[in-house]
């Protein structure tokens, strides 16, 4: 009886084991729940999600250089910033996105100093994931 339940407790440990280490930021991953998380890593990526996802962008940002992170060219009939925080601890921005309708569309953002103008000065950094929404 003992090696029963220590076997079951083994498997169910591995399979949670293996589930938490399911990589973040995978360019091709899909949101299957109602959130999901993306990093850096997922920059160039196709994500799937369903409408009304909420698309987490956790971005590396250093607020004492004056750069930011700076949402380019949002299609809000699509897509929606339901929330924008920062982690001055882990040096992240995080923007939480809301996918509003189905469509394909891009979500962009770019690392500049919000004071110059974006039209005429290059972005250090770029961050691009195209979001394919689809009704669930």
């Amino acid at each position: 009886m003992k090696k029963a339940l220590f076997a079951a407790f083994f498997i169910a440990s591995a399979g949670a084991a293996a589930i938490a280490q399911e990589p973040q930021g995978n360019p091709a991953m899909t949101a299957t729940e109602r959130t999901a998380s993306y990093d850096e890593t997922s920059n160039g990526g196709i994500i799937d999600a369903a409408v009304a996802t909420v698309i987490e962008i956790r971005l590396p940002e250093n607020a004492s250089t004056g750069y930011a992170w700076i949402a380019d060219g949002l299609d809000t009939e699509y897509l929606k910033i339901v929330s924008e925080d920062y982690d001055l601890n882990k040096g992240l921005h995080i923007f939480k996105v809301e996918c509003l309708k189905s469509g394909k569309k891009d979500l962009k953002f770019n690392y500049l100093r919000p004071w110059e103008n974006a039209n005429t000065v290059n972005p250090i950094k770029k961050f691009r994931m195209t979001v394919e929404i689809t009704i669930s």
